[in-house]
């Protein structure tokens, strides 16, 4: 007990002899002063101690990486770096949801992207841009915008309704999945649970009209490739 509270009684003492190191470290532009004391790792105990402020402030780990604390509580994981002569922040999570490990492993990962001549932060939004596009772009997502674009073509509420029904025997297996992410394993693997049923032509028909729903997704460039194209003979013979 006495350690423990050694330890947070001498958090603030030691942190304030390493504010000019923080504000030094990632202002860009700032140099330590020559008797600065090093930033040290910090550990779970100091950081539940360090109390909001009227203002937020910066706590270093150490390697650019500090943890901003706002004067709400929130304690905010930050790496500071500088990409293209520029002064940037990349957030890398709130502690506690993000501890200490996994900050400094996000910071490695950073550094390593840096070290590659990629602006991790043009990386973050890039992964976002992507998972949005995956997550809009499922394979129930894009059947359903070919059949509505056969309404307009002006086939009939029983054939789409047909299509419909062709499509629901695969989308427990596929359906939630991104289309661009879909392989001619999983497709086969779907197709050949309604082959099991002794639906040989029923197979036959849903392996054409996924295909079609794939060109659709190629034509509007949301796929790169038609995987049905490689099941041709896959499936037992009609």
């Amino acid at each position: 007990m006495i350690e423990k509270q050694a330890s947070v009684a001498c958090f603030s003492s030691r942190r304030v002899q390493i504010g000019l190191l923080v504000s030094a470290e990632f202002d860009g532009t700032a140099r330590l002063p020559s008797k600065a004391i090093p930033a040290t790792p910090l550990t779970d105990l100091e950081i539940k101690a360090a109390k909001p402020k009227d203002k937020a402030y910066k706590v270093s780990d150490g390697g650019w990486l500090y943890l901003l604390i706002a004067p709400t509580g929130s304690k905010l994981w930050r790496l500071s770096y500088r990409f293209a002569g520029k002064q940037k922040d990349l957030a890398l999570g709130v502690y506690p949801d993000v501890g200490i490990k996994a900050a400094r492993a996000k910071r490695d990962q950073a550094k390593a992207l840096l070290a590659e001549g990629v602006d991790p932060n043009e990386k973050k939004k890039q992964d976002a841009h992507k998972a949005a596009e995956a997550s809009a772009n499922t394979f129930d997502a894009l059947a359903a915008e070919l059949i509505e674009k056969k309404r307009r073509e002006g086939k009939t509420e029983n054939t789409l309704g047909k299509i419909e029904w062709l499509f629901s025997l695969v989308r427990p297996a596929i359906g939630a999945r991104p289309i661009r992410d879909l392989t001619s394993a999983e497709i086969l693997k779907a197709l050949k649970t309604v082959e099991a049923r002794g639906r040989l032509e029923t197979a036959h028909r849903l392996r054409s009209y996924i295909g079609e729903v794939f060109r659709f997704a190629i034509a509007t460039n949301r796929a790169d490739n038609d995987p049905t194209s490689a099941l041709k003979g896959a499936l037992a013979a009609r």
